[in-house]
């Protein structure tokens, strides 16, 4: 039943951000000295979504 828990919770959070990414005003491109992320506007709230992969410490 947990499974089952985050697995809807994580389908929620794609979900959310694909709409604020496909209907939402894009605002600009962050880096934050690590990831790159794109802010958009959508639904009076603003959103990042990362747009660049984590690299793995070595």
């Amino acid at each position: 039943m947990r499974t089952l828990k985050k697995l809807a919770s994580t389908a929620r959070i794609v979900a959310t951000l694909a709409m604020a990414r496909t209907f939402g005003e894009y605002l600009h491109t962050v880096w934050d000295g690590e990831l790159t992320y794109a802010k958009y506007r959508w639904r009076g709230q603003t959103w990042a979504i990362p747009s660049s992969a984590m690299e793995d410490p070595q």
